[in-house]
């Protein structure tokens, strides 16, 4: 009995041993479990699982029972645990919470400041007037006419012959006239902007006369190379007085007219408070329009007639000659240039230039006629005789290629933040016009000429085109032209 107490006495010891040395492990916590989610309805083709959550926290309150809503639930937003006396954040439903902290004491920074890109556009401004009206008085001179052929004469019972009329050049003197122009800036920059003027001057002419006394002294002629004779012989004239004979007098009147106008496209590419500069590009007109008249009056004199269109027995005692050659030339161009103005104060100083290319338009016309004091006669005169092709009454036209050049300049004062006056002087140059004189030809058949004796004969000669006597000789001589003047224009600008 006693060995089987002190085995088991020994193997209860042993177990004590064991468990001290090697203890049971702690009962873990039931582990809470996940609530179940409803299924995600899918919208478009499925790419991949959905990514799970997080593992949730234990929840703080319960959630009260909601109405079931129809379309896809949503997940319940748990919201992240905060410390005691923390203020809740607020909800999608509750207002945020002002505060009195004033807004100085929001620390502030600066933003970064980009540099400006200029790689794209360009940002400068035009001047600052948006319309601009301009205009006033101009005084101009053009170009002294070309030399004319010998004109008038002295003829018989004169001691010495001598040019009376012709051989010189014809100054016109002064033109007055007045420009106008005006422009607008087309944006709100004032970089592109519109622009149209035009001037026109006065009709200018100049009339020089000789006249015999009644009865009919000095002796005056017409000279003329006679184209039916020839040779070196060939000077020859028509009577416009002869002393006892016949009393008549001369007289040349030459005229001239010019206007122009042109519209432009600009472009300022430069704005400062000390200077303007901006590029015009358009188109450019420009006319002259001249012409040269020479009247003659002759009556005989003791009885004395004058052969009028083959009359000779009895002729006409007095006849009216008018011979009279008109020239217009029109330019038309393409025109570039460039403007500008230099400031100072209230004073500017503006100039310009420019250059045009196209067209210039020549038309040629001659004209004569004879006539009786009752007011009877016909075509033809001395120098404008018969009809194209055996005479030259006619009209003719040409084109050619020219260059209009303008340059200007204006300095003026700013009167007020409105209104400016100034002062300038402008330059226009054409290289290639047609002028009355240069068409005027004394190379005469007088088979052509209605107060000639042999009017009408058809006898040989050296006519090309077998017609009753030469054609007069066309010269079409041509030559540049120039016209400048000063100007005193008024300017509004807003």
């Amino acid at each position: 009995m006693r060995p089987r107490l002190f085995v088991s006495a020994a193997a209860a010891f042993s177990a004590a041993l064991a468990s001290a040395a090697d203890p049971l492990p702690l009962a873990a916590p039931p582990a809470a479990t996940a609530p179940a989610l409803p299924p995600i309805p899918s919208v478009g083709p499925s790419v991949g699982p959905p990514a799970l959550p997080s593992a949730p926290t234990a929840p703080r309150f319960l959630p009260t029972a909601q109405p079931e809503e129809k379309g896809p639930k949503k997940l319940p937003v748990v919201p992240p645990p905060r410390t005691p006396g923390e203020t809740p954040p607020p909800t999608a439903d509750a207002p945020i919470p002002m505060t009195s902290e004033p807004l100085a004491s929001v620390p502030m920074t600066d933003a970064p400041v980009m540099p400006r890109d200029r790689s794209l556009h360009d940002d400068h401004l035009g001047p600052w007037n948006a319309v601009w009206v301009r205009g006033g008085y101009n005084y101009l001179w053009i170009k002294d006419a070309p030399t004319a052929p010998p004109l008038l004469a002295t003829g018989p019972g004169s001691s010495t012959n001598r040019i009376l009329l012709g051989g010189t050049t014809t100054n016109y003197s002064g033109f007055s006239g007045a420009s106008i122009d005006a422009g607008i800036w087309l944006n709100e920059r004032h970089t592109f902007g519109l622009a149209v003027g035009g001037f026109m001057a006065e009709k200018r002419s100049t009339v020089s006369s000789l006249a015999s006394d009644p009865l009919g002294s000095p002796g005056l002629v017409r000279p003329f190379f006679n184209a039916q004779i020839g040779g070196l012989d060939a000077n020859d004239s028509f009577l416009v007085s002869a002393p006892g004979r016949y009393a008549g007098a001369l007289a040349v009147e030459s005229g001239a007219r010019i206007d122009g106008f042109e519209i432009n496209g600009l472009v300022n590419v430069a704005n400062t408070p000390s200077w303007t500069r901006t590029f015009v590009a358009g188109f450019r007109y420009f006319s002259l329009d001249e012409y040269t008249t020479i009247y003659q009056v002759t009556r005989g004199l003791n009885g004395n007639t004058i052969p009028f269109f083959g009359q000779q027995n009895p002729g006409v005692a007095g006849v009216a000659i008018t011979d009279r050659v008109r020239t217009r030339n029109q330019f038309y161009g393409t025109q570039m240039g460039g403007d500008a103005e230099y400031r100072v104060g209230p004073m500017f100083l503006d100039f310009g230039l420019k250059a045009a290319l196209g067209p210039v338009h020549q038309v040629t016309e001659v004209s004569g006629q004879t006539v009786v004091p009752n007011g009877a006669g016909g075509p033809g005169g001395i120098l404008a005789v018969g009809a194209i092709p055996n005479g030259n009454i006619g009209r003719s036209t040409s084109n050619y290629f020219a260059v209009l050049a303008d340059a200007n300049a204006l300095l003026g004062v700013q009167i007020s933040s409105n209104m400016r006056l100034g002062f300038g002087y402008q330059f226009l140059y054409l290289n290639t016009v047609v002028r009355p004189a240069s068409q005027i030809s004394t190379t005469i058949d007088p088979r052509l000429v209605p107060t000639a004796a042999s009017f009408g004969s058809r006898a040989s000669s050296s006519t090309l085109l077998g017609g009753a006597g030469t054609p007069p000789l066309t010269l079409g001589d041509r030559e540049d032209f120039f016209v400048h003047g000063l100007r005193f224009l008024f300017e509004v600008q807003y």
